[in-house]
């Protein structure tokens, strides 16, 4: 069990005033913002961005009184971003499925009693990912930009 489980339960138990406000809407959605605001990022950044609109979208909730946002965003950009973001984590869900499918970390890492056979898992998915290809520039695409193949170490 996480650490987080046990840390819920004696809280809830032992200082049910601190479980009450960790619970209050507000202070989730202040922390996913920092949460997601502290993570290493270069460009865009679509889930900080998606993250402030929901933010946004609960101002009322979490603001001071008579205190305007920050920032706002039109209609269309907070749904072209929800929509991306939405395709994003789709998206990493599903690398993630194939991470696990293979037996290597979010790093690339893999045990060294698991390299050849995570390299062997590997190998076999994307041939068969290749085959799947709807044309022969787009199977030479994926096979260009596997994820998972050796990469020259630079310093």
């Amino acid at each position: 069990m996480s650490e987080s489980y046990f840390y819920l339960g004696y809280t809830s138990s032992r200082n049910k005033p601190h479980f009450h406000a960790m619970g209050k809407h507000n202070l989730v959605l202040r922390n996913q913002l920092y949460d997601t605001a502290v993570r290493p990022w270069e460009g865009v950044n679509t889930s900080l961005q998606a993250q402030l609109i929901r933010t946004l979208e609960h101002w009322s909730e979490i603001k001071a009184e008579g205190e305007a946002p920050p920032i706002q965003y039109s209609d269309a950009e907070s749904q072209e971003c929800l929509e991306r973001d939405a395709k994003q984590k789709d998206a990493d869900a599903q690398m993630q499925q194939v991470r696990e499918a293979i037996g290597v970390d979010i790093e690339g890492w893999v045990l060294n009693d698991e390299f050849e056979s995570a390299k062997a898992r590997a190998e076999a998915m994307k041939k068969e990912m290749a085959q799947a290809a709807d044309s022969e520039e787009e199977r030479r695409d994926f096979e260009e930009l596997w994820p998972f193949q050796d990469h020259e170490e630079m310093d």
